[in-house]
């Protein structure tokens, strides 16, 4: 059984128990029309009634059930299982209707009440829910469901001591009546409280035992597994710090690992992660070695060494002694195959005796006793002047891949626009183009460039870069001019030198067009258009609609939080664009305030939606391997810290983050002093925001509501769309 919950001050119910738990409290199903409210009807309507209650499709139900409420209209029976099927159906506002109606003609029957207060409180009202399951109270008595729903909307509004009561009564109800899942219902909804009020050891009892009553309680499951987590995520480092004491290098590297699948940025076990690695890997490597120096394979052995040497620094004198021992194994090895026999063939060992022929081997055989035995190492053949040539090989090499390596730096040590514009001849001047008299607004941290200034190789002829916009680790972004088409555009300048390695490059920039022409495919008045990309000379390129305006991060700069009336408008256009482009099979991945523009027209518009994807094609295997997450720290869901598969539900999180910041004036969560991302993610993964109504009094409790439940830690317990999220903004955005 689902858990019909909320999170900590935020409501968020689980709309397939509502019905059920209606139904199971009043009876309307199964009580007759003319004994459940003590009323005589017409044939015809109690005819459609009983239709009704047999029908399984609901908008048939719904039909059957007005269909009587016409013939009958005070047929209150009618109108209450039609408020329920409404409810069911979220159409909240049309069963407060009906039910108001029925008051009209029955005022003290508690199923009205009852509905009425679901209703209210499915709709944020939690003072007309109280009201409402009060009066259920004083006309129906006691019930477990009842003081359930009341506590329910006593924790949305975050009345802890109340609901903590409430939850109480519910479990004394369901335990006279040996109502077993409410009971486990109760016991659940106290371990949030608890939870609410940090009081772990309580809310991890009270989970277990809610739990030990029903196990299908999933919600409450996973919140008891959020818990416990601190607890394992400290057995695991005691335990692998004591491997690492004791030189069990495999079993530190094992708990190690699951200490950072569960949290990757706890405490150093990231480092001492590598170090264990690193531990191991040079085990392995002289065992490699000491073999192969059994079977005399000397420069191999070599190989191993001066690779375990690399990551085991520790061990350095062992391993230089090892060496050490290689190359006077190799010396000796040579010397004795190049020396000649001694007079006294008696003292010849039998590795320094030379192979000699009888008169089988004359005669196209070997005798088997002197025949040179197939497996003989190489080693053992090997002549003083091939030993030369091999050194003077590897010198040469090395000589080659020292020059290769500065050329390298120094390509990297140049700028995006010195890499694209190689010496040529200069070119027939072209004509400027056209500057508006109208001053125009640009990004806070624009630096203009010269004047003219232009892309000198063939493909990018049609742009003249006229401002730079940004820089980052990867490239830049500039403001142009399409010289062709006569636009301004966005050109992004990606730099895949120090990212790709050579043999990879070919397949990873068909990905990065793959991904690149898929979002090319967005066409929304919210989105910005993607018009061209390619790659040339090391680069990629894409080209993109210019946008006159500021950036989200830029307006808090300026007015450090925006009005109410504003920041619900920006987000429902926001909302509508991610609903969009989550429908094409786009995600964002790295939502953050630099990202949302609004535009001189008032109008928002997402940047960047699929680069973060493009790029993380031009990801190695390597990056992946070693944690690398795409997405700005502070804006990372919980799923993208823990490097989970991700969905369109992260891109929900980010933008409540965003909106949360656009109210309060501050990030839902700060790293500690020092930038410490560690602290970052820990808070994102197991806190809970600052209270929006704390940073904003005048922020509804409505409204803090609907981003608390975009912050959800769980995906599942969030808005599952950009639609959901604007229905609920438009519904009341106060």
């Amino acid at each position: 059984m689902a858990l019909s919950t909320v999170r900590a001050r935020a409501l968020l119910f689980s709309l397939q128990s509502l019905p059920a738990r209606i139904a199971l409290g009043c009876g309307l199903v199964c009580l007759p029309c003319s004994t459940a409210f003590g009323q005589s009807v017409s044939p015809q309507a109690e005819q459609l009634f009983f239709r009704a209650n047999a029908a399984n499709d609901l908008l048939q139900k719904i039909s059957l059930l007005e269909n009587a409420v016409r013939v009958a209209p005070d047929y209150v029976a009618a109108r209450v299982e039609l408020s329920r099927v409404l409810i069911a159906r979220k159409q909240y506002r049309r069963g407060l209707l009906q039910l108001d109606t029925a008051l009209n003609y029955q005022r003290n029957h508690p199923t009205i009440w009852l509905n009425k207060g679901v209703a209210h409180l499915k709709l944020g009202e939690y003072p007309a829910a109280l009201q409402s399951f009060e009066r259920a109270q004083k006309y129906g008595g006691e019930s477990a469901e009842l003081y359930l729903y009341r506590g329910e909307a006593y924790f949305a509004s975050e009345a802890f001591t109340e609901a903590f009561r409430a939850f109480e009564q519910a479990l004394d109800q369901a335990n006279r009546k040996s109502q077993t899942e409410s009971a486990a219902e109760a016991w659940a909804f106290k371990g949030r409280v608890w939870q609410a009020q940090n009081d772990t050891a309580r809310a991890i009892a009270s989970y277990k035992t809610a739990l030990a009553l029903q196990p299908e309680l999933d919600e409450a499951r996973a919140n008891l597994a959020r818990l416990e987590r601190p607890r394992n995520l400290e057995a695991w480092y005691e335990a692998a710090e004591a491997a690492m004491a004791r030189g069990d290098w495999r079993e530190a590297r094992n708990n190690y690992q699951k200490l950072i699948n569960a949290n990757p940025g706890y405490k150093d076990a990231a480092v001492k992660l590598a170090r264990a690695q690193n531990k191991l890997n040079a085990e392995r490597l002289l065992a490699d070695a000491a073999q192969l120096r059994q079977q005399r394979k000397f420069s191999e052995a070599r190989a191993k060494l001066q690779e375990a040497l690399r990551g085991d620094e520790e061990r350095k004198i062992e391993i230089a002694r090892a060496l050490q021992q290689v190359a006077q194994e190799e010396s000796l090895a040579g010397s004795t195959a190049t020396s000649p026999p001694s007079g006294n063939p008696a003292s010849t060992s039998p590795e320094q005796k030379p192979a000699i022929k009888d008169s089988s081997t004359l005669r196209g055989r070997e005798s088997p006793k002197q025949a040179q035995p197939k497996n003989q190492p190489e080693e053992e053949t090997q002549t003083l002047p091939g030993l030369w040539l091999v050194g003077g090989g590897v010198g040469l090499l090395t000589l080659i891949l020292v020059v290769m390596l500065l050329q390298r730096r120094r390509a990297k040590a140049q700028t995006p626009e010195q890499q694209l514009s190689p010496a040529r001849p200069a070119q027939r001047p072209r004509t400027p183009a056209p500057v508006s008299s109208q001053p125009r607004k640009v990004s806070l941290f624009a630096k203009p460039l010269r004047p003219g200034m232009e892309i000198p190789p063939p493909k990018l002829e049609r742009y003249r870069i006229d401002l730079e916009l940004g820089r980052g680790g990867m490239g830049c972004v500039y403001k142009a001019h399409d010289l062709k088409l006569e636009r301004p555009v966005a050109l992004k300048l990606i730099r895949i030198d120090n990212v790709i390695d050579g043999h990879e490059i070919t397949e990873r920039i068909a990905r990065f067009r793959r991904e690149a022409k898929a979002t090319a495919r967005l066409n929304h008045p919210n989105i910005v258009s993607l018009y061209d990309y390619d790659e040339i000379d090391g680069m990629l390129y894409m080209t993109m609609e210019y946008v006159e305006g500021e950036t989200v991060e830029e307006l808090l700069i300026q007015k450090k939080r925006f009005p109410i009336a504003e920041a619900v408008r920006m987000m429902q256009q926001a909302c509508s664009a991610l609903d969009y482009a989550h429908r094409q099979g786009i995600m964002h991945r790295d939502l953050k305030p630099s990202n949302m523009m609004l535009n001189e027209e008032g109008a928002v518009k997402m940047v960047d939606f699929g680069v973060a994807k493009m790029l993380g094609a031009l990801k190695t295997q390597l990056h992946t391997m070693t944690g690398v997450r795409i997405g700005s720290p502070y804006y990372m869901s919980p799923e993208q810290i823990e490097a989970q598969e991700l969905d369109g539900r992260t891109d929900i999180y980010a933008l409540g983050a965003v909106f949360y910041e656009m109210l309060a004036g501050t990030r839902p969560f700060e790293s500690k002093e020092g930038g410490n991302l560690s602290s970052l993610f820990h808070a994102i993964l197991n806190s809970a925001p600052p209270k929006l109504s704390a940073q904003r009094a005048e922020v509804s409790l409505y409204l803090a509501a609907i981003i608390e439940k975009m912050l959800a830690k769980d995906r599942n317990q969030r808005f599952q769309s950009g639609k959901e999220i604007v229905a609920a903004l438009e519904a009341n955005p106060r």
